[in-house]
Parts: C-alpha cells; sequence; structure tokens
C-alpha cells in the first residue's frame, strides 16, 4: 500500500515525528523500544527505497523528580537511540528535543504566558507552542535549502 501511495504522490520526503508518551522518570529500559522503532524504520526503508525519510525525536518531557519539575533522564537516552537507528536505516535526522532547547525547555514553556506554549502537564505542546516549532523547524528546513543551494552554485574563476 506504502508503494501504491508513492506511486501516485511521488514523495521527496518521508517525514516521521517520533513521539512516546510512555516516557516516565522511572524509565530506564530502552530495548523494547529500540527493537520496535528498528523494525519500523526497516519497514519504511523497504517500502520507500531510495526516498528520503527524516526522523524527527522525541521533544523534552518533564515532570516533579525528587520534588523539583526537570526533564525526565530518559529524553535524553532516547533521542540518541533514536539518532543512531536513524544514521543505521540512513535517515535524516532532526535532534527536536534540542532544538527546541535542550534540557527544561517544556518547563519554560509550560510556564511561559501570554500564550503558554505547552500544558502543564509538561508533555504536551499548545497551539501556540506548536506554531513555535513549526516556524523553528521551517526555518531550519529554509536555512539548508539555502545553504544546499550555495553549495551548488557555480563558482567562477577571475
Amino acid at each position: 500500500m506504502a508503494r501504491q501511495f508513492d506511486a501516485a504522490q511521488q514523495y521527496e520526503l518521508i517525514v516521521v515525528q517520533l513521539r512516546l508518551n510512555a516516557i516516565t522518570p522511572k524509565l530506564d529500559n530502552l530495548r523494547w523500544y529500540e527493537a520496535e522503532l528498528d523494525q519500523t524504520y526497516a519497514h519504511l526503508r523497504k517500502c520507500f527505497p531510495g526516498k528520503l525519510i527524516l526522523a524527527i525525536s522525541v521533544a523534552d518531557r518533564a515532570g516533579k523528580i525528587q520534588g523539583e519539575l526537570a526533564t525526565y533522564p530518559s529524553v535524553v537516552a532516547i533521542t540518541e537511540m533514536q539518532r543512531a537507528l536513524a544514521r543505521k536505516h540512513g535517515f535524516l535526522f532532526f535532534d527536536l528535543f534540542h532544538g527546541m532547547g535542550g534540557p527544561g525547555t517544556m518547563v519554560e514553556f509550560a510556564e511561559h504566558r501570554r500564550p503558554a506554549l505547552a500544558n502543564r502537564d509538561y508533555t504536551h505542546l499548545t497551539h501556540e507552542g506548536g506554531k513555535v516549532m513549526g516556524h523553528m523547524f521551517a526555518q531550519l528546513l529554509l536555512d539548508a535549502q539555502e545553504e544546499y543551494k550555495t553549495r551548488k552554485a557555480p563558482r567562477h574563476s577571475k
């Protein structure tokens, strides 16, 4: 079915945004998730051979850790695991966790006022937060396009 969609749409880029609501302060065994994601990436590569695939990592997620609001430690480990699997399968990778600001960003987004950029669950962006992240990601793509054009521009000798 994926190949039929590709034949009709002629995809140039497939984007996979990875979320993991199972992130908790006590999550320390990622093997189950890594095995599942490895299979998913292999399946995507099989469905879309030769296509650019961009994996976007998990965002920051926070909660109370020893009485303080902080990024869950597993977020960093999951992001690095997602990066390694993307590399293994030949995918492009965008580190949303660090792109949004890294540790503590979700707390900052939730505490931001007028407008709040994340909900007080310290997991989900608000509509306004989504717009901020969307603009940031769009700018990243535009910057990459400009860099590509600059590298491909013919060099004139004097």
